[in-house]
């Protein structure tokens, strides 16, 4: 297997997403507590606030659709990341460039303990770390050549073919949800377009938490610590070279 790297100097993430999935504290509006507290503590960083258009649908059918019972429901943005409140979800995201895992980790912990001391939080119930990584086609390598994946249908060795991947890997309690688009297209400015492959891996964690709140780094440093070995378990050398990696 790939020697893992400690980090890497030059990351191909467009896209971290902290999300904790709670149930609210009884007779209250969690969205609408968790938004005043939030506000109030990071308006300097997170100075913009938005509602989102999940806010126009009825509370009753927002609650009957599983799906749409954690869509946020307010937006507090700052420069390359936001916060995103739902009545039963809160998350925290950071667009490229990515900062690093020790920044990343420290608005985390700000973001949520603030949440937690706000009384909008009964119980969490589900926690989640997600990267959404991009990684150019090269000269040599392009589609899932650019990967350690190799598949074939019907005897049809695919490799440059638009395609996508899904598969969901468990590792004990924890599950990667693992997402591969060849093909894919990103725009960097309006001059400036690559193609390559999106690597998505959503990796979660399902309750019960006993002590989540003084285990909170613990929790997600496992999380962080599975995310990493499923990425560079799909990359071969050649290409986390590019990245310039320390080990």
């Amino acid at each position: 297997m790939t020697e893992i790297p400690k980090s890497l100097l030059l990351p191909p993430i467009v896209e971290a997403i902290a999300e904790i999935r709670f149930t609210p504290a009884p007779q209250i509006s969690a969205d609408s507590l968790l938004t005043g507290a939030l506000h109030l503590k990071f308006k300097e960083q997170y100075s913009k606030m938005e509602r989102t258009p999940f806010n126009q649908i009825p509370p009753q059918m927002r609650m009957a659709d599983a799906e749409l019972k954690f869509k946020p429901l307010v937006t507090l943005a700052g420069t390359n990341k936001v916060l995103l409140i739902g009545e039963h979800s809160l998350s925290i995201a950071f667009t490229a460039p990515y900062p690093g895992w020790t920044e990343f980790f420290s608005q985390i912990s700000q973001v949520f303990n603030c949440a937690n001391q706000s009384g909008a939080i009964s119980v969490v119930d589900r926690i989640s770390l997600k990267y959404v990584n991009f990684i150019p086609d090269g000269t040599l390598s392009a589609g899932l050549a650019s990967t350690t994946i190799s598949l074939s249908l019907g005897g049809v060795q695919i490799g440059y073919q638009p395609t996508h991947i899904r598969s969901e890997i468990s590792s004990g309690t924890i599950v990667n949800v693992l997402q591969v688009l060849t093909g894919a297209r990103l725009t960097l400015d309006p001059e400036t377009t690559k193609t390559g492959v999106v690597i998505d891996i959503d990796t979660i964690q399902n309750g019960p938490f006993p002590d989540f709140w003084g285990q909170l780094q613990q929790h997600f440093e496992a999380l962080h610590d599975s995310e990493k070995q499923q990425f560079f378990s799909l990359l071969p050398k050649p290409v986390i070279d590019r990245y310039e990696p320390k080990y």
